[in-house]
């Protein structure tokens, strides 16, 4: 059984203290909290393009395309859940039953 994900709901989210994107104990919103890479999350985009008041696409995020295996959120660290999005590239990996780190 697959999940759809919930951009809103940021369901799968974020890593451990290994992450390169972690600073001062953030979680930076743009890098996947399993590789450390950027997870090209259109809402993290959509939220800082208003802050910069630039108008936002009209394509929505990837993630509302894909769906994500049951096994997604266990592989995020428990610390980092909820707080930024898992990238494209580790979903896949997901998809296939390849171990993602």
């Amino acid at each position: 059984q697959s999940v759809r994900f919930n951009p809103l709901g940021n369901m799968y989210q974020q890593k451990s203290n290994k992450m390169s994107g972690r600073t001062n104990n953030k979680i930076n919103q743009k890098d996947c909290p399993i590789c450390g890479g950027a997870n090209l999350c259109g809402e993290v985009q959509r939220k800082e393009n208003r802050r910069n008041g630039i108008k936002d696409p009209l394509e929505p995020c990837w993630c509302t395309k894909v769906e994500f295996p049951p096994n997604s959120i266990e592989a995020v660290p428990v610390e980092a859940r909820g707080k930024a999005c898992i990238c494209e590239q580790c979903v896949a990996k997901l998809r296939l039953g390849v171990e993602v780190s």
